[in-house]
């Protein structure tokens, strides 16, 4: 980088997600390669408040620098349709409850938390339904 340009780092998952180093010296390395690379960025950009946080307490990148900009849909693309149809088609009971999780079963991601809550849900919606789809790296 040359002296005075801005630079801008999107963080999504970051290379310790992408990375899985067996030693000690690799993830050392790469954890200060992504702590220097985050705080001297003008801008970091988050897709979630998680790893807005890790960028400032895990990496200490000041607060100010830190913004969260959540993925978008592309409503061009992907519409609501036809609910009780959907319903329908899927074997789903009309009414019930539904909550859908699509996500790496990673212990971070809160899965545990979801699962907890739906058992209080479940008091007042006994039609609710938890579907819970795994997304595996690599597979996009």
């Amino acid at each position: 980088m040359e002296r005075g340009l801005p630079r801008d780092t999107a963080e999504g998952g970051g290379a310790r997600t992408a990375l899985r180093p067996r030693d000690r010296l690799a993830v050392g390395a790469t954890f200060r390669i992504e702590r220097y690379s985050l705080r001297r960025s003008h801008r970091v950009v988050t897709l979630s408040e998680y790893m807005a946080s890790e960028a400032r307490c895990r990496f200490g990148t000041p607060a100010s620098k830190v913004s969260v900009i959540p993925p978008g849909v592309d409503t061009a693309v992907f519409a609501p349709g036809d609910r009780a149809r959907a319903r329908e088609r899927l074997g789903l009971v009309p009414g019930a409850f539904i909550v859908l999780s699509v996500r790496r079963l990673a212990r971070r991601m809160g899965l545990d938390l979801l699962l907890r809550a739906a058992q209080r849900v479940c008091r007042e919606h006994a039609d609710m339904l938890v579907v819970v789809e795994e997304v595996r790296s690599g597979l996009r």
